[in-house]
């Protein structure tokens, strides 16, 4: 539907084959905030083969994904991590999920934001916030709304416990929470469109 409209000269903000239409900026999940859609959508002219293009993309995005936060973060062993990145792409989740993309979504992006965020505490910087904003709304508009929010709590969870360990390093704490609130500030920003239609909408809904 988003791909005739774009391919139309139309805005698809009205879905109008589906429970008498709704607005589809009042979506959090595949509505027109997200960028691979658009991308997909814009690309191609949508049909079963642009389907299964975009099917296996964001299943080798969640190999690539873990590989690199395997690599990078978890392990040094770069066997260890192709293989379970793999494992991870083809496992029983992905298999399970092939009618409902908005779950493969997820499994891609949530392993590049523990990435970015990881990076971040590591390394902090204005790039790396940025990085973690980004990635975190590719994910926030891309998959199913469950997904972002068990996401979002465990990232505020792991920050706590995070920077509760880390308490003693006064100095450099109060230099990663200047980026860590930058990263947040930015990421609020960058959601903000997505968010506030659909707060706007949800009591017509």
């Amino acid at each position: 539907f988003i791909s005739q409209c774009i391919r139309n000269g139309e805005l698809p903000y009205w879905f109008n084959t589906w429970g008498m239409g709704f607005p589809l900026q009042s979506n959090l999940t595949w509505g027109i905030y997200s960028s691979p859609q658009l991308f997909f959508s814009s690309v191609f002219d949508y049909n079963m083969y642009a389907l299964h293009i975009e099917f296996l993309f964001f299943i080798l995005l969640s190999g690539w994904s873990m590989y690199y936060l395997l690599k990078h973060f978890l392990t040094k062993d770069e066997k260890l991590a192709r293989l379970l990145a793999i494992c991870y792409m083809l496992s029983g989740f992905m298999v399970g999920s092939t009618q409902w993309l908005l779950y493969i979504t997820a499994a891609a992006f949530v392993p590049l934001v523990i990435a970015s965020l990881l990076k971040l505490l590591q390394a902090p910087s204005a790039k790396n916030s940025v990085q973690v904003a980004v990635c975190y709304t590719l994910m926030f508009t891309s998959v199913y709304a469950v997904f972002n929010i068990i996401s979002t709590y465990s990232i505020a969870v792991f920050l706590a416990i995070w920077l509760w360990k880390h308490r003693k390093e006064k100095g450099m704490m109060l230099f990663r929470l200047r980026y860590l609130l930058a990263a947040a500030a930015i990421t609020a920003l960058l959601c903000f469109p997505c968010l506030y239609f659909t707060i706007e909408l949800l009591n017509h809904l």
